[in-house]
């Protein structure tokens, strides 16, 4: 993906509702190192701007972000091929005020009942116009779907984005930065 000039929220596009669906599976390159790249995940989110797709989330560092409409909630998932055991999830967003990160609980024995559970719930705290970096520790999870919930925008604010959302399995963040 090309990186592109990040732009204000205030003027980014109007958004539209998304087509996209998890109906369309990836191929995957599995390694015991679990290299990730943006072909090998899935990403949805509840609305989408051509200029900001769900999918710029993976673009670590280029300046590159998902953009909400404002109408809260709302969320964007990840799928991966296969389960991965994670230690921390890093967030990159600006004018998010809560969000929560919730996961699909492992070997659910009905397919057709998707259970979701709450990782974390956090108040970010607000930083005018800059960007604000989440370090959230957890306890080596299994992680094949990941949900990250945009409750509310900072002071109430009618956009947020998210920059990045990243991994950090076997000592190692699974989506690597970009220059």
């Amino acid at each position: 993906m090309t990186p592109r000039t990040p732009r204000s929220l205030a003027q980014a596009k109007t958004l539209r509702s998304p087509h996209n669906t998890f109906a369309h599976t990836p191929s995957f390159t599995a390694s015991p190192q679990l290299s990730v790249f943006e072909d090998d995940v899935q990403v949805v989110a509840t609305c989408c701007d051509e200029s900001h797709p769900p999918q710029s989330i993976l673009n670590q560092g280029t300046g590159s972000f998902w953009s909400t409409t404002g109408l809260y909630p709302q969320e964007i998932f990840l799928g991966f091929k296969d389960e991965v055991r994670v230690t921390e999830i890093r967030t990159v967003t600006e004018n998010v005020g809560k969000l929560s990160l919730e996961r699909v609980i492992p070997n659910a024995s009905e397919i057709s009942q998707v259970l979701w559970k709450r990782i974390l719930t956090v108040d970010v705290p607000s930083q005018e116009g800059q960007l604000q970096t989440e370090i959230h520790k957890v306890n080596n999870i299994a992680i094949k779907y990941l949900k990250l919930v945009i409750h509310e925008g900072a002071n109430h604010g009618p956009i947020s984005a998210v920059f990045s959302v990243n991994l950090k399995v076997n000592d190692s963040w699974i989506f690597p930065e970009s220059s």
